[in-house]
């Protein structure tokens, strides 16, 4: 399975809880409210979107790479 680093962001307070907590109960709740978190559609469709314009950004880069490289070439062919 691919891991992804957006994946992790909602953990990185679990972390800190787990540092800095002297009992077991905050850091198990913050672990289960961000699974919740995770699992929830808001942030799926967020998710889903950043996918979207990511896939637009990279399709607009390669359109202007391609109308460069075909522009110098048909300098070139002066």
């Amino acid at each position: 399975m691919k891991y992804d680093i957006a994946q992790s962001v909602p953990f990185l307070p679990v972390v800190c809880a787990l540092k800095f907590a002297e009992n077991y109960y905050v850091p198990v709740a913050m672990i289960i409210g961000a699974i919740a978190l995770s699992y929830s559609p808001v942030v799926k469709k967020w998710h889903n979107k950043v996918k979207e314009l990511t896939r637009e950004y990279q399709r607009a880069a390669l359109c202007q790479l391609v109308n460069e490289r075909q522009e110098g070439s048909l300098q070139d062919d002066r």
